[in-house]
């Protein structure tokens, strides 16, 4: 990746990079959408099977194809970090899916709330 350069232009925040080809200067502008919150993935919590000794990255932006795993590209400008963590023992757990969760990344009943 070129370096870039991230600036506020009406409130927005773009990112930018500054280009030459042969004796011509372009700029790329590329809006970045900063979320509040987390897409909704699921509307019903996922059961795993957690083991220590293994750092995991729970989606918190709802827009990975890993559900409800990040797949380490689709947070990418939104402005929304994986959750990382690990356990200390097996474990036998229930993941959010609909990103509202205030106890990340376990589901604590959001979704039973979720507005359609």
């Amino acid at each position: 990746m070129q370096e870039g350069y991230s600036a506020y232009l009406a409130n927005k925040k773009y990112w930018f990079q500054l280009l030459k080809n042969d004796s011509h200067f372009f700029i790329r502008l590329i809006y970045i959408c900063i979320m509040k919150t987390g897409k909704i993935a699921g509307r019903q919590p996922v059961q795993v099977e957690l083991q220590p000794g293994v750092t995991y990255k729970w989606c918190r932006c709802g827009l990975s194809t890993n559900q409800p795993y990040c797949d380490d590209k689709a947070h990418l400008g939104t402005g929304i970090e994986p959750k990382v963590f690990t356990v200390s023992s097996p474990r036998k757990v229930w993941l959010c899916m609909c990103k509202q969760t205030k106890m990340v990344p376990y589901c604590d009943g959001s979704h039973n709330h979720l507005k359609d």
